[in-house]
């Protein structure tokens, strides 16, 4: 999941939008 938190950065976005969590 480490690599979602990557792309989330990428689209500049909270890790939060994708897991759905805090």
């Amino acid at each position: 999941m480490r690599t979602l938190a990557a792309l989330c950065t990428a689209l500049d976005c909270q890790p939060g939008d994708i897991f759905g969590v805090e």
